[in-house]
């Protein structure tokens, strides 16, 4: 995924390093604008293609778990490392050796046609504003950077998640100062004059250059800086667990948090529910675990939060898990008093649902209280089957 966003942007970047830095008055002055052109983007693309990043099989997991591995592979994937941070250092070292005092330059001496009076107001102003933001992008980038050597935090088991969010900020802020660059060529004297459709592109890329530098690298940084002062304890146990109007009642009639288990209303969807929100550009009644199932009287209930998370059936899941689960739905069909039986499907009748999932229905709802009061309101999913599934 970080690939397919990111080799697009590379292609613009050595596009657009070329078109800027083809020029000099020497063979060392060609030189320069050329590795200036082309590191940063050859850079990035070492970095995505090692697999340091994208996730190589074999020793490399067993590394970074500590884990001993073999001579041979112990050598694969320190030569594999070795290419990742050269890479690393080629996509970044331009940015503040080579692009932050070409800026600073441009902005105080007007250098580039800055201050040309050939242009409108609007384009002059706009090619300033890019000049400036790679400036911030570099400096932003050496105040991320020490975030890397961090050797410890308050909450000792988020120091791994710290280090990974630091690589990927700075690497955002390198990326970005690089789309500002690119798109300063755009912005150049001689370029104009801008079609309706040029301004319309310029704008969209502008605005995602934007986009990218605000909500992930400004954001993300705004966060390392308050780590330690984070309840991380708190993040957890508010982010973890469901948190649908159905586990919400069923957590206040048993008095447990139920961490183990999640459970929907049959024919209504959950819009708590991850699989929702991570897929932003799907209607819930795709999607939804209560959608799978018409509006019958019964709870659709599965395993949550356990170990295994390729396990497809119960008897893929850990004993410690299968005890949490067991413990889970203990408590619910102990509590609900009108609970009467529970289902496990297997096969056709698990709706193409790729885990493990159990039916519970209830004989009565009215003589369960909750269930008037935690169901959830949003219209029930649709289906051919609903014009003679039993109500609720």
């Amino acid at each position: 995924m970080v690939k397919a966003i990111v080799l697009p942007s590379c292609v613009v970047m050595a596009i657009g390093g070329i078109m800027m830095r083809c020029g000099g008055s020497s063979m060392i002055g060609y030189m320069f604008h050329a590795v200036r052109g082309l590191m940063t983007p050859f850079g990035l693309l070492m970095v995505l293609q090692t697999p340091v990043v994208s996730g190589a099989e074999g020793g490399n997991k067993q590394i970074r778990a500590g884990k001993k591995v073999s001579s041979i592979e112990l050598l694969y994937q320190m030569n594999w490392v070795m290419l990742h941070m050269i890479g690393f250092f080629a996509f970044l070292g331009p940015a503040v050796l080579i692009e932050l005092p070409v800026a600073l330059y441009e902005i105080i001496t007007g250098a580039d046609g800055l201050a040309s009076l050939d242009e409108g107001i609007m384009v002059k102003h706009y090619r300033f504003l890019l000049a400036v933001m790679r400036v911030v992008c570099a400096v932003l980038l050496l105040f991320s950077a020490p975030f890397l050597v961090t050797s410890k935090t308050k909450n000792p088991n988020t120091l791994a998640a710290l280090k990974w969010r630091a690589e990927f900020t700075v690497g955002e802020f390198g990326a970005t100062q690089m789309y500002f660059n690119a798109l300063s060529v755009f912005f150049q004297p001689g370029v104009g004059p801008y079609s309706w459709p040029d301004l319309i592109l310029l704008g969209l890329l502008s605005l995602e250059a934007f986009r990218i530098f605000f909500v992930h690298g400004v954001f993300w940084l705004a966060i390392m800086n308050r780590w330690d002062s984070i309840d991380w304890a708190a993040e957890m146990k508010r982010r973890v667990p469901a948190q649908g109007p159905i586990m919400k009642g069923l957590r206040q009639l048993t008095g447990d948090e139920l961490t183990h288990m999640h459970a929907v209303q049959a024919g209504i969807p959950d819009l708590s529910e991850w699989i929702i929100k991570a897929s932003n550009y799907l209607p819930a009644s795709l999607v939804a675990t209560g959608c799978k199932y018409d509006k019958f009287r019964l709870l659709v209930v599965k395993p949550d939060n356990y170990e295994n998370f390729r396990a497809m059936e119960f008897h893929e899941l850990s004993a410690e898990d299968l005890n949490n689960w067991n413990h889970n739905l203990g408590r619910v069909s102990q509590a609900l008093e009108s609970a009467d039986t529970v289902f496990f499907p297997y096969g056709l009748y698990k709706m193409d649902m790729m885990h493990p999932k159990a039916l519970l229905s209830l004989s009565d709802y009215k003589s369960d209280a909750w269930v008037s009061a935690y169901l959830m309101k949003p219209a029930p999913c649709t289906s051919s089957l609903n014009s003679y599934a039993p109500t609720l």
